[in-house]
Protein backbone atom coordinates (compact mmCIF):
# COMPACT_ATOMS: atom_id res chain seq x y z
CA UNK A 1 0.00 0.00 0.00
CA UNK A 2 2.82 2.44 1.26
CA UNK A 3 4.27 1.57 -2.51
CA UNK A 4 1.04 2.61 -4.52
CA UNK A 5 0.74 5.64 -2.51
CA UNK A 6 4.61 7.03 -2.98
CA UNK A 7 4.02 6.18 -6.89
CA UNK A 8 0.90 8.26 -7.14
CA UNK A 9 2.49 10.70 -5.40
CA UNK A 10 5.09 11.07 -7.87
CA UNK A 11 2.67 10.75 -10.61
CA UNK A 12 1.12 13.85 -9.49
CA UNK A 13 4.03 15.64 -8.50
CA UNK A 14 5.16 14.72 -12.30
CA UNK A 15 1.69 15.61 -13.80
CA UNK A 16 1.87 19.32 -11.99
CA UNK A 17 5.36 19.99 -12.91
CA UNK A 18 4.55 19.61 -16.59
CA UNK A 19 0.89 21.23 -16.58
CA UNK A 20 3.07 24.49 -16.57
CA UNK A 21 2.60 26.56 -20.03
CA UNK A 22 5.68 26.19 -21.96
CA UNK A 23 6.39 29.98 -21.62
CA UNK A 24 6.94 29.81 -18.15
CA UNK A 25 9.39 27.68 -18.46
CA UNK A 26 12.10 29.53 -20.11
CA UNK A 27 11.27 29.43 -23.52
CA UNK A 28 14.25 29.88 -26.21
CA UNK A 29 14.25 33.05 -28.71
CA UNK A 30 13.12 30.69 -31.58
CA UNK A 31 9.46 29.72 -29.48
CA UNK A 32 9.03 33.84 -28.60
CA UNK A 33 6.50 35.42 -28.64
CA UNK A 34 7.52 38.54 -27.86
CA UNK A 35 10.01 40.31 -30.98
CA UNK A 36 12.42 43.83 -30.20
CA UNK A 37 12.73 46.13 -33.17
CA UNK A 38 16.65 45.76 -32.91
CA UNK A 39 18.93 43.81 -30.51
CA UNK A 40 21.88 46.05 -31.02
CA UNK A 41 22.82 49.83 -30.61
CA UNK A 42 26.53 51.38 -31.63
CA UNK A 43 26.79 54.36 -29.96
CA UNK A 44 29.84 55.16 -31.69
CA UNK A 45 32.69 57.01 -29.75
CA UNK A 46 31.97 59.13 -26.97
CA UNK A 47 34.34 61.12 -24.40
CA UNK A 48 34.39 59.80 -20.90
CA UNK A 49 31.61 60.85 -19.01
CA UNK A 50 28.79 61.37 -21.58
CA UNK A 51 25.46 59.08 -20.87
CA UNK A 52 24.14 57.69 -23.85
CA UNK A 53 20.22 56.83 -23.57
CA UNK A 54 18.65 54.49 -26.04
CA UNK A 55 14.79 52.97 -26.55
CA UNK A 56 14.41 49.54 -27.33
CA UNK A 57 10.89 48.66 -28.82
CA UNK A 58 9.54 45.39 -27.41
CA UNK A 59 6.34 43.69 -29.37
CA UNK A 60 3.67 41.14 -28.40
CA UNK A 61 3.52 39.04 -30.57
CA UNK A 62 1.87 36.37 -28.91
CA UNK A 63 -2.14 35.87 -28.09
CA UNK A 64 -2.12 36.65 -24.05
CA UNK A 65 -0.28 39.59 -22.25
CA UNK A 66 2.95 39.35 -21.23
CA UNK A 67 4.92 41.01 -17.90
CA UNK A 68 8.10 41.95 -17.79
CA UNK A 69 9.43 40.65 -14.55
CA UNK A 70 13.12 42.84 -14.75
CA UNK A 71 15.72 44.04 -17.12
CA UNK A 72 18.84 43.21 -15.83
CA UNK A 73 22.16 45.38 -17.53
CA UNK A 74 24.96 43.82 -15.40
CA UNK A 75 26.47 46.73 -14.12
CA UNK A 76 26.35 50.19 -11.98
CA UNK A 77 27.09 51.72 -15.31
CA UNK A 78 24.03 50.97 -17.13
CA UNK A 79 20.28 51.58 -15.37
CA UNK A 80 16.85 51.04 -17.54
CA UNK A 81 12.85 51.74 -17.08
CA UNK A 82 9.91 49.61 -18.79
CA UNK A 83 5.85 49.21 -18.02
CA UNK A 84 5.15 47.57 -15.06
CA UNK A 85 1.44 47.12 -16.50
CA UNK A 86 1.05 44.02 -18.72
CA UNK A 87 1.20 44.34 -22.25
CA UNK A 88 -1.57 43.21 -24.55
CA UNK A 89 -1.03 40.65 -27.71
CA UNK A 90 -0.09 43.38 -30.99
CA UNK A 91 0.95 46.26 -28.09
CA UNK A 92 4.44 47.19 -27.61
CA UNK A 93 6.60 48.61 -24.99
CA UNK A 94 9.35 50.59 -24.46
CA UNK A 95 12.70 49.93 -22.89
CA UNK A 96 15.03 52.33 -22.21
CA UNK A 97 18.02 52.50 -21.13
CA UNK A 98 21.41 54.65 -20.31
CA UNK A 99 24.77 53.75 -20.26
CA UNK A 100 26.90 56.63 -18.07
CA UNK A 101 30.73 55.74 -19.15
CA UNK A 102 32.20 58.10 -16.26
CA UNK A 103 35.03 56.19 -15.53
CA UNK A 104 34.92 53.93 -18.17
CA UNK A 105 37.15 54.09 -20.65
CA UNK A 106 38.14 51.59 -24.08
CA UNK A 107 35.57 49.36 -26.18
CA UNK A 108 32.53 49.02 -24.03
CA UNK A 109 29.96 45.79 -24.08
CA UNK A 110 26.67 46.09 -22.49
CA UNK A 111 24.35 43.24 -22.59
CA UNK A 112 20.77 43.61 -20.84
CA UNK A 113 18.49 41.16 -20.53
CA UNK A 114 14.55 41.12 -20.50
CA UNK A 115 12.87 39.00 -18.00
CA UNK A 116 9.49 38.41 -18.87
CA UNK A 117 6.90 35.69 -17.98
CA UNK A 118 7.36 34.25 -21.25
CA UNK A 119 10.78 33.68 -21.53
CA UNK A 120 13.38 36.05 -21.78
CA UNK A 121 15.25 38.55 -24.67
CA UNK A 122 18.78 39.83 -24.85
CA UNK A 123 19.71 42.97 -26.46
CA UNK A 124 23.20 45.67 -26.15
CA UNK A 125 24.72 49.07 -26.29
CA UNK A 126 28.43 48.67 -27.18
CA UNK A 127 31.07 51.33 -28.13
CA UNK A 128 34.27 53.14 -27.12
CA UNK A 129 35.30 55.30 -24.80
CA UNK A 130 37.69 57.89 -25.09
CA UNK A 131 39.21 59.64 -21.94
CA UNK A 132 37.88 63.30 -20.93
CA UNK A 133 41.42 64.77 -21.71
CA UNK A 134 42.31 63.67 -25.10
CA UNK A 135 41.17 64.50 -28.71
CA UNK A 136 39.57 62.09 -31.16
Amino acid sequence: MRKILLFTFFIVLFSLNYAQPSGTRGASNSQMVLSLDHKEYDFGNIKEGTKIAHSFTLTNNGSSEVYILDVETGCNCTSSDYPFDAIAPGEKAVINVVFDSAGKVGTQLKKILIVTDKGNLSCKLFGTVFPKNKNY
